[in-house]
């Protein structure tokens, strides 16, 4: 049997394609996101346009083959195609995507030497960067968006009791009502501006204590500060590219 290896591989949610022992010949660039713009008329003799600064959706594809299957069973490799949240390729070793759908179809060869792959997937229009380490913060300090278009940040509380209003560049985001727990130490509550949440550490929803814009960094610096009795504040940037 010949030996086939590649330069090229790809992971579904931490799975690399190279567990399957399939073979991907290459990965092309994955094709910039468009932005959406409003278009219309005001009565000039030419139409304006506005961007929304809202992005589409990015369609990518990825063919790669099994070589001489002992089996034609290939349930495994079907399973591993079937779903997923995160697509990292190794022509990006720096960031990763997040998929909206997965599709695949197969086409086998006539003398049974190989299967071939196809597997499409819809993308968000961002690249996220896979270097998102928490960073501890005190007031004032300024926290780097080092992507290319404004980040929704995940900022992590400890212990605190009573009201807290964080500000990101003098814009307010207030949570009232926070209590540390007699039970659990520590107590830590999240603010996820990327899925517009709040919940603490068993995962357990926030609803109805906060107001104001979730916090936001615009690329570069950012000055963070805060009012209220926390002991600690822990932020992941969540930076991204367009």
């Amino acid at each position: 049997m010949a030996d086939y290896t590649s330069d090229y591989s790809f992971q579904i949610d931490g799975v690399s394609s190279n567990t399957h022992g399939v073979f991907v010949a290459t990965l092309e660039p994955v094709p910039p996101a468009e932005q959406r713009y409003t278009t219309g008329f005001t009565g000039a003799e030419e139409p304006y346009s506005i961007p929304d600064n809202v992005f589409k959706a990015v369609n990518y594809s990825i063919t790669f083959y099994k070589f001489f299957p002992s089996s034609m069973d290939d349930s495994a490799i079907r399973l591993f195609l079937s779903k997923g949240s995160v697509l990292q390729l190794s022509n990006y070793p720096l960031v990763y995507f997040k998929i909206l759908t997965i599709t695949h179809s197969t086409r086998q060869t006539a003398d049974n030497k190989r299967i071939e792959y196809t597997v499409n997937f819809t993308l968000k229009p961002f690249k996220y960067g896979l270097s998102n380490d928490w960073i501890s913060i005190s007031k004032g300090d300024t926290v780097v968006n080092s992507g290319t278009w404004k980040s929704k940040p995940l900022i992590e509380l400890t212990d605190p009791n009573g009201d807290i209003t964080i500000k990101v560049n003098n814009v307010d985001y207030k949570v009232t009502g926070l209590t540390a727990s007699a039970t659990e130490t520590p107590n830590k509550y999240y603010i996820d501006s990327d899925r517009f949440v709040i919940y603490d550490h068993n995962n357990q929803l926030i609803t109805g204590k906060d107001s104001g814009k979730m916090p936001e960094l615009v690329v570069g610096n950012n000055v963070i500060t805060w009012t209220g009795d926390v002991d600690a504040v822990k932020i992941k940037t969540n930076w991204r590219e367009i």
